[in-house]
């Protein structure tokens, strides 16, 4: 980074891929993310989940990484065809909860043909902000 910013701090947001058909991997990816992460102290790190994974254990496994939230995608819904998945089908309300809790991101790409106009988009976006009144 430093050929396209001379002198400038650069951290980064490590976010974590691997090939949808080998989930299989995902633990090793996440624990690859959170050792990029540990290099500077201003990275962040996101810890990618699956909609049946037990929000108690993703709480542990952040914690202990030290990530900073959560990665999800639509490609693990049960719902077909994924693209067109609500939300809860692919991050469920409990690890929303769980990410509130810790204060954590999530990076979410909605899915379903409307995209940010799909009236279920906004009512889980508008769902979500109401946990931060709270």
């Amino acid at each position: 980074m430093d050929d396209l910013h001379p002198g400038r701090p650069v951290q980064g947001l490590f976010i974590p891929a691997f090939p949808a058909n080998h989930p299989e991997t995902i633990s090793e990816v996440n624990d690859w993310v959170a050792q990029q992460a540990a290099k500077h102290h201003a990275n962040r790190g996101l810890f990618f989940t699956l909609p049946q994974d037990d929000p108690e254990r993703v709480r542990g496994e952040v914690r202990r990484l030290g990530l900073h939230g959560l990665k999800c995608y639509h490609l693990f819904a049960d719902k077909k065809p994924t693209f067109e998945a609500q939300i809860p089908d692919y991050l469920p309300e409990a690890l929303v909860q769980v990410a509130h809790e810790e204060g954590w991101l999530i990076m979410l790409h909605m899915a379903r043909s409307r995209a940010v106009a799909d009236a279920g988009n906004i009512h889980w976006n508008n769902a979500a902000s109401l946990m931060e009144v709270v």
